[in-house]
């Protein structure tokens, strides 16, 4: 199911949900007179607010989780980009070959997550590349990187 069709269905739920309530109410002010219903209002009252508090506390909460996690990627997302910033400066010191490699590489990594991963993120999607990766996170393993390694780099290994 994708991220449009449950958004749908959430929304449906909750205005089933609102009519439902509304057609009660509405059914019950028809159903009961005004002097059975009047002794009640001041219990009534007070459950509204506590249903008010309780509105109030979940709404908070919600905000939090929702700020937290857009906190959560937008720091991950400048992560990411400083380290490939970084890739690309260190590799400023090797020899022209491996350092347009690199660059390249780093250059082709940034179009990808742009053009590509994020706009498949934001449709609820993940790339094919992803999900065909040997690692769950579908990033290469840091030991395949390594050993990938010329043998004159044995020291950067450990």
């Amino acid at each position: 199911m994708t991220y449009a069709a449950e958004a749908v269905l959430l929304i449906l739920a909750i205005l089933f949900s609102m009519l439902l309530g509304v057609a009660g109410v509405a059914l019950a002010q028809r159903l009961m007179p005004v002097q059975r219903r009047k002794p009640h209002n001041s219990a009534i009252g007070t459950l509204y607010g506590g249903l008010y508090v309780l509105f109030g506390v979940i709404v908070g909460f919600t905000a939090f989780i929702v700020l937290n996690k857009y906190n959560t990627a937008r720091a991950t997302v400048q992560n990411e980009a400083a380290d490939v910033a970084r890739i690309y400066a260190l590799a400023q010191q090797l020899p022209e070959a491996k350092r347009e490699e690199i660059q390249g590489l780093a250059k082709s990594y940034a179009r990808v997550v742009l053009e590509e991963e994020w706009p498949l993120m934001r449709q609820g999607q993940t790339s094919p590349a992803r999900r065909h990766s040997p690692t769950s996170s579908g990033a290469p393993s840091k030991s395949s990187s390594l050993q990938q390694l010329p043998s004159s780099s044995s020291t950067l290994r450990s």
